[in-house]
């Protein structure tokens, strides 16, 4: 590569500091949902309905790098190839954070999660310019103008949602909230209430540890039976409690935070299944996005275009980047082979 990685690293950690200390500083430059290929949800104040589409049950978010500040009057965004620091790959991008001592520059950790937006949508062909481009519009039922020109709609609307570290966080607390809610009802809230024999379902009390109880061998008090105790669990909501919820089973509404810039504020919408709001989509639509496709590689040359400055690698930098993406393409592939 031309640069020496080991000198890059050295001056990107310099960097790192530079912009911790200054972070509570620099607030003019903000994230928005309205960036890559036209494949990102915009999140408005009016809430939306969405299904969440994990990557991975385990590791529903997938995780990129971006760097977003102002050059040269303008606001200027792209992928960081090398996953800031993490990846010995070229990185327009960084490469300037180091050689302008600007630690602004340095990329942002990003979440992602795929999504269908569940509303019905007009799609649109358009002239624009000397080529053609497919667009889609949201039906507002009433008083809807591709409505009234019989342009032909279909229900959800695949997209990618892009989360910041706070908004990553107020997602998963609602993932897990919904996680815990009783099967039997779906309301309420499920809590340990002892042990069981998973033989006749008896009830008995066991000292120690959590995890080393439901790993050790215990005579049950009322069948004699030699078992793994299970869990116990009770409902604050109903008489039959019962544990195995799905979370991304429900349909969620997301919308903007009207208290705090940049939010995202997320609610379950009780009563309503992911799986029944959709039976009637393609299989298309209901399969995540490939995000390996367009969320981890950016040419080198395409990246020196969106910040307009001069690329500074060579061909053997971008067979440098792509054999690094190749990797990681194939390592996704094979956890979504291996999930699905």
């Amino acid at each position: 590569m031309t640069d020496n990685f080991n000198q890059r690293e050295a001056a990107r950690q310099e960097l790192r500091k530079q912009q911790e200390l200054s972070s509570q500083e620099n607030t003019s430059i903000r994230f928005n949902a309205a960036w890559h290929r036209k494949q990102v949800l915009t999140v408005r104040s009016v809430a939306l309905p969405i299904a969440l589409m994990p990557w991975s049950t385990d590791e529903p978010l997938f995780t990129f790098y971006k760097s977003k500040f102002v050059h040269k009057s303008h606001t200027r965004t792209s992928l960081c190839t090398c996953h800031d620091g993490t990846l010995p790959a070229p990185c327009v991008a960084c490469h300037y954070a180091v050689k302008w001592n600007r630690p602004d520059m340095l990329p942002h950790r990003l979440s992602a999660i795929s999504v269908v937006i569940l509303k019905h949508f007009h799609k649109v062909v358009e002239t624009v310019g000397n080529y053609k481009a497919t667009r889609y519009y949201l039906c507002k039922e009433s008083d809807c103008k591709y409505c009234d020109q019989n342009t032909p709609r279909e229900f959800g609307l695949r997209r990618y949602l892009e989360l910041t570290e706070d908004n990553q966080e107020s997602l998963l607390r609602t993932i897990d909230e919904v996680a815990g809610r009783c099967a039997s009802c779906l309301k309420g809230s499920l809590y340990t209430d002892d042990y069981q024999c998973p033989e006749c379902s008896g009830p008995f009390e066991v000292e120690g540890d959590v995890a080393d109880i439901l790993s050790s061998e215990v005579e049950c008090p009322h069948c004699g039976a030699i078992v793994y105790p299970d869990l116990s669990y009770a409902c604050d909501t109903c008489s039959n409690p019962a544990h195995g919820v799905d979370p991304f089973d429900f349909v969620y509404e997301v919308k903007l935070d009207p208290q705090e810039l940049g939010k995202y504020s997320f609610q379950v919408v009780d009563g309503e299944s992911k799986q029944d709001v959709l039976k009637d989509t393609s299989v298309y639509k209901r399969a995540p996005l490939p995000f390996s496709l367009f969320l981890l590689s950016q040419p080198l040359s395409e990246q020196a275009k969106a910040l307009a400055m001069t690329n500074p690698f060579n061909a053997q930098d971008q067979k440098c980047l792509d054999d690094a993406m190749a990797n990681l393409v194939i390592q996704a592939n094979h956890s979504f082979v291996e999930e699905y």
